[in-house]
C-alpha cells in the first residue's frame, strides 16, 4: 500500500466564525482543549480555536483571551486572572487586541476604575481605556518565567468593559519578531498609527507610564517615511524609522514628533 504523508506549517488561520487560530491536525487541537473552526492548509488540516475566559489557563499559540459573556458588556466589579503558558525559547509575545473596553483613566493618564496588568511586561504599567483592532508586543525573558498572566480588575462603576485578545508566542530566532523595545510594529508600506487607549469618547489620554517605542520597518526601495496628521492632513516634523511614544515623567507629557495618531506613507 502507498501512504501519503501530508506536512503543513502550524500558522495562523481564520476560522469559519472570524476567529483567529492556528492550522492544527484535528486530533492535535483536540488533545490542547481546542474547537475546530473551519479547514486550512488546502483542507489538511483544522483551524483550531482555543479561547479563555477568567481563571482559566492554555499553552496553546494563538489562544483568544476574553471577558465573561463575551461579545456582551458587564458593568459589575470582577478580577479575572487569565494565564498564558509559555512554550519553550519564547522571546516575544504579540497581542492582537480586537477589543479592550475598560473604564478611562484619569485626565493624567492613570487607571483609576479599572486597569489590565500583564506579567513580565516593562513598556505599561496599567492598561486602560478604549483599544480595538491594534497590536501589541511584548519582550519576555525565557529564563526568567514559562507563563504571562494577564491580571484584569474592574470596579462597581457603570462602566461597560469587554476584551478579546488573541495571544501569539514568538520564538528567539523567529522572523517577524519587532526589534527589541518597540511595542508597535508596523510593516507595510502605508497604514494608520494608532495609540492605546485612542477609542472610545471619554479621557484620549496617553497612559502613564509607557516606555516603549513605535516602530516602522523600511521597505525594500524605500528611504525615506512621511507622517501625516489625520485630523489636519498636514506633514509631521520628519521622524527617524523607530521613535519614542509621548509618555509622563512627573506629571509633564514630553513632547516628541510621534504625538498625534498618524497616517504612515513610505
Amino acid at each position: 500500500s502507498l501512504f501519503t504523508v501530508v506536512r503543513f506549517r502550524n500558522s495562523g488561520c481564520t476560522g469559519d466564525g472570524g476567529s483567529s487560530g492556528i492550522c492544527y491536525t484535528s486530533s492535535t487541537c483536540t488533545s490542547q482543549g481546542g474547537t475546530i473552526d473551519g479547514t486550512c492548509a488546502s483542507g489538511f488540516g483544522k483551524c483550531c480555536i482555543t479561547t479563555l475566559f477568567c481563571d482559566g489557563r492554555s499553552s496553546n499559540n494563538g489562544t483568544i483571551i476574553r471577558s465573561p459573556g463575551y461579545p456582551t458588556y458587564f458593568n459589575y466589579a470582577k478580577t479575572c486572572p487569565q494565564t498564558i503558558t509559555l512554550a519553550d525559547d519564547i522571546c516575544q509575545v504579540r497581542l492582537d487586541i480586537t477589543s479592550l473596553e475598560l473604564a478611562p483613566p484619569d485626565t493624567t493618564g492613570n487607571c483609576i476604575n479599572d486597569y489590565l496588568q500583564v506579567s513580565q511586561d516593562d513598556k505599561i504599567d496599567k492598561y486602560c481605556g478604549v483599544t480595538t483592532d491594534n497590536h501589541f508586543y511584548l519582550d519576555v525573558d525565557p529564563s526568567s518565567s514559562n507563563s504571562l498572566l494577564f491580571n484584569f480588575v474592574t470596579d462597581s462603576s457603570s462602566n461597560n468593559r469587554r476584551w478579546s485578545i488573541t495571544v501569539y508566542q514568538l520564538t528567539c530566532t523567529q522572523t517577524g519578531k519587532a526589534p527589541t523595545g518597540c511595542g508597535q510594529y508596523y510593516t507595510s508600506e502605508s497604514g494608520t498609527i494608532k495609540g492605546l487607549n485612542s477609542g472610545g469618547t471619554a479621557n484620549k489620554e496617553y497612559l502613564s507610564g509607557l516606555k516603549y517605542a513605535i516602530c516602522v520597518r523600511r521597505e525594500i526601495n524605500k528611504c525615506s517615511t512621511t507622517y501625516l496628521d489625520q485630523t489636519t492632513n498636514s506633514l509631521l516634523p520628519r521622524c527617524p524609522d523607530t521613535f519614542e511614544r509621548p509618555y509622563f515623567t512627573n506629571n509633564n507629557l514630553q513632547p516628541s514628533c510621534s504625538a498625534a495618531v498618524a497616517v504612515v506613507a513610505a
